[in-house]
């Protein structure tokens, strides 16, 4: 192990990975990540910490490390050390504490040095084996040697039948994982190659060429094969297939890359709901520029590329703003300012929303703190908070953070993206029940998708509902629209919940809501999203 400590008072430019840790190390590892530094025997979206990935014998270095940065280094500047990991490459670590960042959490930056004679990288990553089958790195060394016209990539994704369940469920699946593969090598035959490619993927090798001797085998022939059932105890399992193909095509080609066109294939297939999905040049580019953005959102918690807008929440009746929600905005160095909606989705794909959710926390607190501490009494802020973060977090990750700005966490509201996902599982409940007993008050955002909807909020334990902005802007002219919004105010009432409109944007949408008795709505006849500052001047006035 080659280790060597340094300060630098800069982030350096770097094209490995970055993510945030905790002080014992442990992060979320993504597919995306190891796009751009592979490590054998990982697979994306699986929590780790940096000293299981890079070898143990790293653990007393990354340890002292760690530690050292909390403890021992200003805020903003970064310490390195090169180590050497279980690969035989050598990598560099930098950590640093940075504004933004929830308490105890690092900013950690893992980059391959630049140095000769490393070891190459190994591509296979460890899944679970099946008799006689061959393993992922031996359909990457066969289809490496390929090439000609003809020769297909194929990814056989598996779909878990609806009828396993119960605590054998595990067991069947695993059990038909290995029938499938059966019948996999029994359609193929000797002549082709079918390898474990993940844990519910397969890979098939399609050499059809002048040369061979493999009957025509396409990825409709592999698909129409899974049309019967598999027989276990008595019992009728259908496993259904999607398929994705690429071409290995003529001459010298990466092979790495048409393996991750054949999952993007696989990926646009199972959405689309299609059997068989060939790769395109439009799905590369897609993946191209949504993995650049992912990387340039990394890079803004460098360089502070976040910022807040506040949309006032108004008395319809006496016009006075009660309230604010907060909306994230990203200063994209070339595409300028984007809204949540172009970047929440992917963080939460690629592990990032755990940082950014942090981060409007802090922020938010930091705002209040200073509207009090000015001599103004400050109103509440609502943070939209996706249900990913009550099913996988503790309430202390949120209830320290408000405490440590030292104000009323009745000036918080969790606004829930997704509530009715949340209300499925005992968990998200605990940490709603958590969230409110502490203080912090709870409401379902862009509530109205459905009336099944309705008999399901009874199990929230929330006080406030958001209607949703689809329903409001059809307002008055939809009788539909009309008659779901009556239902769910009706509810909302019955169950002693204040109500809130969102996307009110002219004055019959905001009469037809009065005359119901919802009170407070948001929306452009209002105010547009603002600044924090002139959000709170607005606030000392009055509105209309």
């Amino acid at each position: 192990m080659n280790a060597s400590n340094h300060i630098h008072s800069e982030q350096a430019g770097h094209s490995g990975i970055l993510f945030t840790v905790n002080r014992d190390g442990c992060f979320l590892m993504t597919d995306a990540m190891l796009e751009q530094l592979p490590f054998a025997g990982v697979s994306g979206n699986q929590l780790m910490r940096l000293h299981d990935l890079l070898g143990m014998e790293t653990e007393p270095v990354i340890s002292s490390l760690l530690a050292d940065t909390l403890t021992g280094c200003e805020e903003g500047v970064t310490r390195r050390i090169v180590i050497r990991d279980r690969e035989g490459r050598l990598l560099t670590i930098g950590l640093c504490r940075m504004m933004g960042i929830a308490p105890g959490r690092m900013v950690c930056t893992l980059d391959e040095c630049p140095f000769p004679g490393l070891a190459p990288v190994n591509v296979s990553r460890s899944v679970p084996a099946v008799d006689g089958l061959s393993s992922r790195a031996d359909a990457f060394r066969q289809a490496t040697g390929l090439g000609g016209d003809g020769v297909a990539i194929m990814l056989v994704g598996l779909n878990r039948p609806r009828n396993i369940e119960g605590p054998v469920a595990g067991h069947i699946w695993s059990r038909l994982t290995e029938k499938a593969a059966k019948r996999l090598q029994a359609v193929i035959g000797p002549r082709g190659l079918v390898a474990r490619y993940s844990e519910n993927v397969f890979v098939v090798i399609n050499t059809q060429s002048a040369e061979s001797i493999l009957p025509a085998m396409t990825a409709s022939t592999l698909v129409s094969s899974f049309d019967h059932s598999f027989v276990m105890d008595g019992m009728d399992f259908y496993v259904g297939v999607n398929v994705g193909t690429a071409d290995v095509g003529t001459g010298a080609v990466n092979i790495g890359h048409c393996f991750r066109c054949a999952e993007l294939a696989l990926d646009d297939a199972r959405r689309s709901g299609v059997p068989v999905r060939e790769c395109t040049v439009q799905m590369v580019e897609a993946a191209s520029a949504k993995l650049q953005l992912e990387r340039d959102l990394r890079d803004a918690f460098e360089y502070d590329g976040f910022s807040l807008d506040l949309q006032p929440k108004i008395d319809m009746i006496g016009g006075r703003c009660r309230g604010f929600e907060a909306l994230i905005r990203w200063r994209h160095p070339e595409r300028g300012l984007l809204p949540p909606a172009q970047f929440i989705p992917m963080a939460e794909e690629c592990g990032l929303i755990v940082p950014l959710t942090d981060w409007v926390l802090h922020e938010v607190c930091r705002l209040l703190k200073a509207e009090r501490d000015a001599g103004r009494s400050p109103l509440p802020i609502s943070i939209n908070v996706p249900p990913s973060q009550l099913m996988h977090r503790e309430l202390k990750d949120f209830i320290k953070v408000i405490n440590a700005y030292d104000i009323p966490p009745s000036l918080i509201e969790f606004e829930l993206t997704d509530a009715m996902s949340v209300g499925e599982h005992s968990r998200g409940i605990a940490m709603m029940s958590g969230l409110r007993t502490a203080g912090v008050k709870v409401s379902v955002g862009d509530f109205g998708a459905g009336y099944a909807s309705l008999s399901r909020l009874v199990r929230l334990p929330v006080s406030i509902l958001k209607i949703d902005r689809s329903f409001v802007g059809d307002l008055p002219s939809d009788p539909e629209a009309c008659e779901v919004v009556t239902a769910i105010v009706r509810a909302a009432n019955a169950l002693d919940l204040k109500v809130v409109a969102a996307g009110v944007e002219n004055d019959a949408q905001a009469r037809f809501l009065t005359d119901l008795g919802v009170t407070t709505a948001q929306g452009f006849l209002f105010s547009r999203p603002l600044p924090p500052e002139k959000a709170f001047r607005l606030a000392e006035g009055r509105v209309g």
